[in-house]
C-alpha cells in the first residue's frame, strides 16, 4: 500500500509558476498512479488468503483505517482543482467504495 499512499502526497501540489493548470495536471498524474497502484495492490491481496476471519478482519480493517482517511485527506486538499478542472472524471473511487473494495481483500480468490 506504500505505492498507493506516496501517490496522495503534497508533494508537487503547492501552486508555482505553473499555476491552477500545472495544479491539475499533478492531481492528474497522481490520481491515476493512485488508481494503478490500488489496482494493482487489489489484485495481489485478493489472491491472498488469510484463513482466520478474525485476523483477516483485523488486517482489512487496518488497511482502511491508513488507505482511505489519506484519499479522504487528498480528495479535500484538491477539492476546488477537482471540481472545476475536470479532474473528477478520473476518480474511480469514492472514499466509500474503497473502504468496500478494501474489504474484499485475502478471501482467496485466485482468479482477479
Amino acid at each position: 500500500w506504500e505505492k498507493a499512499l506516496a501517490n496522495l502526497s503534497k508533494d508537487g501540489l503547492q501552486l508555482s509558476s505553473g499555476g491552477r493548470g500545472r495544479g491539475r495536471d499533478v492531481i492528474k498524474r497522481k490520481l491515476a498512479a493512485f488508481n494503478g497502484a490500488v489496482e494493482e495492490a487489489y489484485t495481489k491481496g485478493c489472491r491472498w488468503s488469510i484463513p482466520d476471519p478474525e485476523l483477516r478482519k483485523c488486517t482489512q480493517l487496518a488497511i482502511v483505517q491508513i488507505v482511505v482517511p489519506a484519499y479522504q485527506s487528498f480528495l479535500q486538499n484538491c477539492a476546488s482543482m477537482i471540481e472545476k478542472g475536470g479532474v473528477s472524471r478520473l476518480m474511480k473511487h469514492t472514499p466509500e467504495a474503497l473502504e468496500v473494495l478494501l474489504g474484499e481483500l485475502f478471501e482467496g480468490r485466485p482468479f482477479l
